[in-house]
């Protein structure tokens, strides 16, 4: 099954960063590194081509009107320092390898990620077949840094008081 597509975002925000040590999921599957994608809900542009590029792969693979499973969802988010929600479009993006970090310039870059960073990603959509599932994963590619700024949105700072993450599905 070789229908992959490449997309670059040219500008999201990351969270949930996992790219020092490789993580098993909880179906058991291989450990892999991992970043949330936070698309800004009013982005439709980046949200449109994430959902064609989807949508592409998918009907090379499995023909038109397939059911899938994908890696977008919509949350609303709330933050710690106020009482205002965001709705915003989360996509994690996965890769076996770490993926390759370059700062604004183009150079390799070798600080910390920090959530809330703004991000430039190129992601590679492909098609699975799990147990009779049918879904599209995204690959993470390359992250490229914006700029270096952190407004720290990462998830241990929107943790209820019971240590739980603040994000519903809508």
């Amino acid at each position: 099954m070789e229908n992959k597509k490449r997309l670059v975002l040219d500008e999201v925000i990351i969270d949930n960063i996992n790219l020092d040590k490789p993580i098993k999921n909880k179906n058991g599957y291989d450990p892999k590194f991992s970043v949330r994608l936070i698309i800004k809900f009013f982005d439709t542009y980046t949200i449109n081509n994430i959902k064609k590029t989807m949508n592409d792969v998918s009907v090379c693979a499995f023909g038109v009107g397939q059911l899938i499973q994908t890696p977008l969802y919509m949350y609303m988010k709330t933050y710690d320092y106020g009482l205002l929600e965001f709705r915003d479009n989360v996509m994690t993006v996965n890769s076996k390898s770490v993926p390759e970090i370059i700062d604004h310039n183009s150079n390799r870059f070798n600080g910390k990620l920090l959530g809330g960073m703004h991000v430039k990603a190129t992601i590679e959509f492909s098609p699975y077949i799990i147990n009779g599932k049918k879904g599209i994963s995204a690959k993470l590619i390359q992250l490229q840094l914006l700029e270096n700024q952190s407004h720290d949105l990462s998830a241990k700072n929107n943790l209820n008081k019971k240590g739980e993450e603040n994000y519903d599905y809508v």
